[in-house]
């Protein structure tokens, strides 16, 4: 693994604790009825999304990380998004999101330390 994906699991891994501390919010902002607020939050959270989705492309050969399970969770969030199923949004991201984030971080974490030693 060269210095630039091991940089680019580094940011992810700090983006992903960004997400991690957002997600909540946008599900308050949900359940408060504070949509507008909640989908903006969406939109900015859908596209790094995507970015973290392009990192684990990227460095696949690194991790071990399963791209179906997210792309698959990925489609029932932006569904329910289109759908406007805010309960079904908001479990999305705290019972599922949540902990496949957790997981990437993880995976992020250990292929950087195994390839700086």
């Amino acid at each position: 693994m060269n210095n630039e994906e091991l940089e680019v699991l580094q940011t992810a891994n700090e983006y992903i604790n960004n997400v991690q501390r957002a997600i909540p919010e946008i599900i308050e902002n949900y359940r408060n009825g504070q949509e507008v607020q909640a989908s903006e939050k969406m939109i900015l959270l859908i596209e790094g999304l995507q970015w973290l989705d392009e990192v684990i492309r990227l460095t696949q050969d690194h991790t071990s990380i399963d791209r179906e399970d997210s792309i698959s969770l990925y489609q029932e969030i932006l569904e329910a998004m289109e759908n406007g199923d805010i309960i079904l949004l908001s479990d999305l991201m705290e019972y599922e999101l949540i902990p496949i984030l957790s997981l990437w971080k993880e995976q992020f974490e250990e292929t950087v330390k195994n390839n700086l030693n």
